[in-house]
């Protein structure tokens, strides 16, 4: 069984999020957070720099960059290593600590050291957060429908799934079962809602086959999800009362755009519109600590932080509140996913 993480974030609620605003100084150094992370997204904010993911169940000083299509690679420097009170940075490094820029760490709680979970017929290692709705595995592709035990128990509303070592690199699938049948979207690129299925039912997400124990996935052939000798990674999120939100709002092209509710104050928000093109726009509070929040970064993009009313929103104590038009966030009749943490 995946280990339980215990309760201890405010008010009683799961640990999940903590976000971590730092300067870089060239040096070795730790960046200290609330928990001992699993996964941590980090981004040069005052010049460009990728978006680099890293997890504790693919190790230390593994990394994967959410803007391009390239494999996991490793690198003393450019890399992290997971600590209990945080994360190490090995010295001075452009993308996570150089003198002169700023940056921003996104990190979330699964459940530590990986366990090995056989709840789907492929052999997955997990480690999941359940209370909080948050797990990292990974698994070997087969080339064939695999379902894949999550270590959750509630079923996923979001996967996020990269193939670690295809040489000429693969795009970083993005799975939801509110994307209907067969959709699915790509986290380092900005195009809208695709499908995908081989005329008999195969998708590279198979939504009917989820559960509050596995997930579906399929390959068809290429090296997207689910291909025979492939290493990949999932990251797995559903919603949490007080904890996370996930789900969708139509944008109406005004100032005054949607309110949504998510039942808690959110501190980190990521949208990306599903029916058109868009970036995947991430704002915080800890980069924004009042209102309106708009200091934009993006998943699929190396530029720096942009702070413009343009991408204005409100952080409220129930949710959040577009205040902006943009095609990003509030196209008049478009449908936007949306993911919030507390």
């Amino acid at each position: 069984m995946p280990k339980q993480v215990l309760l201890g974030g405010v008010s009683g609620l799961p640990q999940l999020y903590d976000g971590v605003a730092y300067a870089g100084n060239s040096s070795a150094r730790t960046i200290s957070t609330s928990f001992s992370p699993d996964l941590v997204i980090a981004k040069r904010r005052t010049a460009a720099g990728s978006p680099s993911w890293f997890d504790s169940v693919r190790g230390d000083y593994l990394r994967l960059e959410s803007d391009g299509t390239l494999q996991e690679y490793a690198s003393n420097t450019n890399t992290i290593a997971f600590e209990t009170d945080g994360f190490s940075i090995g010295g001075a490094s452009t993308s996570l600590n150089n003198t002169g820029d700023n940056y921003m760490a996104w990190c979330f709680k699964a459940g530590g050291t990986a366990v090995t979970n056989t709840d789907g017929a492929i052999t997955s290692s997990v480690s999941a957060n359940p209370s909080a709705g948050f797990s990292v595995l990974t698994y070997t592709g087969n080339d064939s429908t695999g379902t894949i035990g999550h270590g959750l128990n509630s079923t996923p509303e979001l996967v996020i799934v990269k193939n670690r070592n295809f040489s000429s690199g693969t795009p970083w699938y993005v799975g939801a079962p509110l994307l209907g049948t067969s959709g699915y979207l790509w986290l380092n690129d900005n195009m809208g809602k695709a499908t995908y299925s081989d005329g008999s039912g195969g998708a590279f997400f198979n939504y009917s086959g989820w559960s509050n124990s596995v997930v579906n996935v399929y390959d068809a052939g290429s090296t997207a999800v689910n291909s025979s000798s492939y290493n990949y990674v999932m990251y797995a999120f559903h919603s949490v009362d007080g904890v996370s939100k996930i789900g969708t709002y139509t944008g109406n092209g005004s100032l005054t755009g949607p309110v949504i509710t998510t039942g808690f104050q959110p501190k980190f928000i990521f949208v990306k519109c599903i029916s058109a093109n868009s970036n995947w726009q991430i704002l915080d509070s800890d980069r924004s600590p009042s209102n309106p929040v708009n200091d934009a970064l993006f998943f699929d993009q190396n530029s720096q932080e942009l702070g413009l009313s343009s991408y204005n929103v409100d952080f409220n104590s129930d949710g959040f509140a577009i205040k902006s038009a943009l095609g990003n966030m509030n196209n008049n009749g478009s449908t936007y996913l949306y993911v919030a943490f507390a």
